[in-house]
């Protein structure tokens, strides 16, 4: 499939079709890959040297589109493990107002829950009503 003409040949060599994207972004994803098609057609005809291939001719597109400024570095401080982690939940036996819960205490919310956290100062409820 794709060998109707040259251009849908070059359309299959890097197939942007995914099951779980979007209809809209498979779309844009479409239009660009015939943009990059069609683009690379004319850098062909008109490349003074040896053109790249279509690969190497949309990875240095999209170079000079993005920029050098515009890649993130990539972060050096490691994630937080389970040991790190602020809030851990416990189960008690007796069931506490949801009243001392930070968000239903902003609502006005009075439910009761046998959930707290241990790693929040005062101990307040689990509220699941968010």
């Amino acid at each position: 499939m794709g060998g109707i003409d040259r251009f849908d040949q070059m359309m299959s060599y890097y197939s942007s079709r995914h099951k779980s994207v979007r209809w809209y972004k498979k779309l844009g994803i479409h239009i660009f890959h015939m943009m990059m098609v069609n683009a690379y057609f004319l850098y062909k005809r008109f490349a003074m040297e040896s053109p790249l291939n279509l690969k190497q001719f949309t990875h240095s597109v999209i170079e000079a589109l993005i920029g050098e400024e515009c890649i993130p570095e990539t972060s050096q401080l490691p994630s937080p493990g389970p040991t790190q982690r602020r809030h851990y939940l416990r189960h008690t036996g007796e069931t506490i107002r949801k009243d001392k819960t930070r968000h239903c205490s902003a609502n006005n919310k009075y439910t009761k829950t046998t959930m707290v956290c241990k790693g929040c100062e005062g101990n307040p409820g689990f509220c699941l009503n968010v």
